[in-house]
């Protein structure tokens, strides 16, 4: 928002004579409430104790006046410069999907302290907010009834959100039944359910609510601490359209109809040993859901030899954990041996991974359409993967090939790397002359992004002109802070003038998709 001119401020003789006439009109509206005797507060005397009481007491009330008027007359103006603005010049649907959308990312527990933030940008928005009946489609057993109630009136016809926490490591028989009841509530309602966020200490009280079908939720969170002793069919394993599924710790029958057709799945038993599912149960549910996108895995995996099915396509993976190294080897094994193709993967290797392991670097390199790659801070061993992606690889056919022909974007952190590492990588597998034989190269990557506080500034410098040199076209930058800045595409060629530290600070930034915690 631009700034107002520049104001002057008033003389002194300007402000006496203002605050004395606010102070006696402010005495004057008030005084039957606080007996303030307004001939004594014009020229007060210091003297007399109960004139000088009434004297501080009216310059206090006048201070509380001033700022609430003025509070609220900068925040209505706030509101009505703001709706001069180009964005409201979007139509009322734009802005209405542009809301819907940010408050989709935020919790559901938090969703009205944003909507409301929302709504006293400007008059606009307000109007906007108040007219838009998805907007208000969220509660949550955190909410007062009041709010739970306007929220269910002006959402409707609107499927709802509904969110149900209790915060502890234990639940109480008190607790037990606010949670059912708050439940049971929502479905007495009749509204259909478009998400359901559970987190709670345990889900086994609410067996009967779970286990009902629920044919329009589309996405299921449930985190809980203590996973039930029997395993909840969820829905009864009624088919619906439920598509986005993230669990924790949850004890759940996993060959159930219901979980069928995912696009999204979220796993996480890191604390809870072998209540999750046997890798058998994970690629039934792969086998059943072709269009899924999306697979996060957290915790211990139980493993059973299993074959993948030729048909099952469009699979994106994504494991972490600490001890990945056996799942990720047995995974890629299996894609390997039945020629899976899947869709664009992106891959992050949180720290500690290690590179230097004998197995890791032949079961990533059997990974297929690998097209972005990302590189926490202190990995174990980076240079083996870079070292592995500078030079073709031969087959046993005889012919040469490149590991991930399809690479597009990286993101590097230091991890004892040095600038000359990464140009050293760019150079040989993009730039320099293999001899005949060698086939032909990758396409030069979209983005790369060098990320951390501890790459070498001094000695770095010549390096990150000729890394700048070869990328051109390339959207590039180095950052050592942790601020996201806008991509900067390089199309000129750059100065190799040296001995300065260098400015590239804050140019680009690749695509976060994948940046949770993890790796694959």
């Amino acid at each position: 928002m631009q700034n107002p001119s520049k104001i002057t401020g008033p003389s002194d003789k300007v402000i006496d004579e203002i605050s004395n006439n606010l102070i006696m009109a402010v005495a004057e509206a008030n005084q039957g409430n606080l007996s303030l005797r307004c001939t004594s507060l014009g020229d007060p005397d210091l003297s007399d104790p109960i004139q000088l009481a009434e004297h501080i007491r009216a310059f206090q009330l006048a201070q509380i006046v001033i700022k609430r008027g003025l509070d609220r007359r900068i925040a209505g103006a706030k509101r009505h410069w703001n709706a001069l603005q180009s964005v409201n010049k979007l139509p009322v649907e734009v802005l209405s999907a542009v809301f819907h959308k940010f408050l989709a990312m935020v919790p559901t527990f938090d969703h009205f302290t944003s909507l409301f933030t929302i709504a006293e940008v400007s008059v606009r928005w307000k109007s906007i907010v108040d007219s838009t009946p998805p907007l208000w489609s969220f509660v949550s057993s955190t909410f007062p009834k009041a709010q739970v109630a306007r929220a269910l009136k002006k959402s409707a016809p609107s499927p709802v959100s509904v969110a149900c926490r209790f915060p502890g490591s234990l639940l109480t028989a008190s607790s037990k039944q606010a949670s059912r009841n708050f439940l049971k509530h929502m479905q007495s309602m009749g509204r259909p359910w478009d998400e359901l966020t559970l987190h709670l200490p345990s889900i086994g009280h609410l067996r009967t609510v779970l286990e009902a079908p629920a044919s329009h939720l589309r996405k299921l969170e449930i985190k809980v601490r203590d996973p039930s002793s029997k395993s909840v069919d969820m829905f009864g394993g009624t088919p619906g359209i439920l598509e986005d599924l993230s669990l924790t710790n949850a004890r759940i029958k996993w060959d159930s109809n219901a979980l069928t057709r995912l696009r999204r799945l979220q796993l996480d038993y890191r604390e809870t040993g072998f209540v999750g599912p046997t890798l058998t149960q994970v690629f039934w549910l792969l086998q059943q859901s072709p269009i899924l996108h999306f697979f996060a895995w957290s915790g211990r995996v139980i493993h059973h030899s299993v074959s993948l099915p030729p048909d099952s396509s469009q699979l994106d993976f994504k494991f972490e954990g600490e001890q990945p190294y056996s799942l990720l080897e047995w995974f890629t094994q299996h894609l390997h041996d039945i020629n899976l193709k899947t869709p664009p993967i992106n891959i992050r290797f949180d720290p500690r991974f290690d590179f230097t392991r004998d197995a890791t670097l032949p079961a990533l390199f059997r990974l297929r359409n690998v097209v972005s790659l990302k590189l926490a801070d202190r990995v174990v061993g980076p240079c083996r993967l870079l070292q592995g992606l500078s030079r073709p690889h031969g087959s046993q056919g005889g012919s040469k090939f490149w590991l991930f022909p399809e690479l597009a974007d990286m993101e590097i952190a230091p991890s004892n790397l040095l600038i000359r590492d990464v140009l050293e990588f760019v150079r040989s597998r993009y730039i320099d002359d293999l001899g005949q034989g060698c086939p032909r190269r990758p396409p030069m990557l979209k983005t790369l992004r060098l990320v951390g506080d501890e790459w070498d500034e001094l000695n770095g410098f010549r390096e990150e002109q000729d890394l700048k040199y070869i990328l051109r076209g390339t959207k590039y930058s180095l950052e050592r802070s942790a601020y996201v800045h806008d991509p900067c595409e390089i199309n000129e060629e750059p100065s190799h003038s040296g001995g300065e530290a260098s400015d590239s600070d804050g140019s680009s930034f690749v695509d976060s998709d994948s940046a949770r915690s993890g790796i694959f």
